[in-house]
């Protein structure tokens, strides 16, 4: 890997290194070459300290067109309580903060918005007349479904983000194969998904490591 692909982090605070340890070299594979540079709007369900959103904001979200937005409810969990996710959303908010407002062509705007909300409700307000935050039905060009893995949320999370997602865009999944095997996750959700989808409206694109990538017909 090129130290140029990779994640520039001066000033930045991490406490996790998932997306460079898991899905870096995926996204400088297959994600950089078909997007960046494009004026493209990306959706992130999942955002956790924003290191995957900080990455495509420095090398795929270069246009100054492109806009980028994040989902996450940053809630609690059995391994993460109340106060270190608290840190969590706050560490995000930082990290993306240089995107959150800037400068385009003289004018002041947002490259990236965080919204802290679950995703069911996020994305179902943005399927609805006037969308929200930028975002309608057939708007988005790429769009990460990192957020709950119950199987049940993963099912939900891609019947409204297949509505949000242009014809020829891609819905990325992470998490769909693991070093070992899960139940009730996010593979079983998958799975149940395509299963229910009309023929030739959804296609695989490409597998690399944990993450499967479908292109909206």
């Amino acid at each position: 890997m090129t130290r140029e692909m990779d994640l520039d982090d001066a000033g930045m605070e991490f406490t996790r290194s998932w997306f460079r340890n898991r899905n870096l070299e995926t996204f400088r594979t297959y994600v950089y070459p078909a997007w960046a540079g494009q004026p493209i709007t990306y959706l992130e369900l999942g955002v956790f300290e924003g290191m995957s959103m900080c990455w495509m904001l420095q090398r795929v979200l270069t246009h100054p067109a492109a806009r980028a937005v994040g989902v996450d409810p940053w809630l609690i969990t059995t391994k993460l309580d109340e106060s270190y996710m608290n840190g969590v959303h706050a560490r995000a908010d930082k990290n993306t903060s240089r995107w959150q407002s800037m400068y385009v062509a003289g004018t002041q705007t947002w490259k990236c918005v965080l919204q802290r909300g679950n995703s069911a409700e996020v994305l179902r307000r943005m399927t609805q007349r006037g969308g929200y935050l930028g975002i309608t039905n057939n708007s988005v060009d790429l769009c990460m479904v990192d957020g709950n893995h119950n199987a049940l949320a993963v099912v939900d999370d891609l019947r409204l983000a297949y509505q949000l997602v242009r014809p020829g865009g891609w819905l990325l999944l992470d998490d769909v194969e693991n070093d070992h095997e899960k139940q009730d996750h996010v593979r079983q959700g998958l799975d149940s998904w395509l299963a229910e989808m009309p023929a030739d409206t959804v296609h695989l694109l490409w597998k690399h490591k944990y993450v499967e990538a479908y292109g909206k017909s």
